[in-house]
């Protein structure tokens, strides 16, 4: 092996989380696909990140993500029809909607910051950490 070359990944012998009263692992891997079918999306995700920090409104999303109406207005759709997202009446505009995470939406909150967190740690690229730039 060159020098080049990255060091092998030791890998631990033992599953990395204890599987609990599951007979197997299996269970925790079919729990987290249903998780990431209802937010594992990249649109998804910034529609969360966007909402813990109050936005809530179909266009101030749309401006903030840089992202096409039909797109938002499918994501929107299937959050809401998780329950992670409910349409409420709009406090500023007669026939405007709000979009505001319902419990299980908030639920997420330490979830979406732990992916934060990881990011911030372990995806440097040549402009640094995303928490020092600029």
């Amino acid at each position: 092996m060159d020098r080049l070359s990255p060091k092998p990944e030791r890998r631990p012998n033992g599953p990395p989380l204890s599987t609990g009263a599951y007979s197997s692992g299996l269970q925790e891997v079919f729990s987290l696909s249903r998780t990431l079918s209802v937010v594992g999306d990249h649109w998804s995700l910034q529609i969360l990140t966007l909402s813990f920090m109050r936005f809530s409104r179909f266009g101030d999303l749309k401006s903030a993500l840089g992202i096409n109406s039909p797109m938002l207005a499918a994501r929107l759709k299937q959050l809401i029809r998780h329950g992670v997202v409910e349409r409420a009446p709009g406090r500023t505009a007669p026939k405007s909607y709000e979009y505001v995470l319902t419990q299980k939406g908030r639920d997420l909150y330490p979830i979406v910051m732990a992916m934060v967190r990881w990011a911030d740690t372990h995806m440097d690229d040549e402009c640094g950490p995303p928490s020092s730039r600029a």
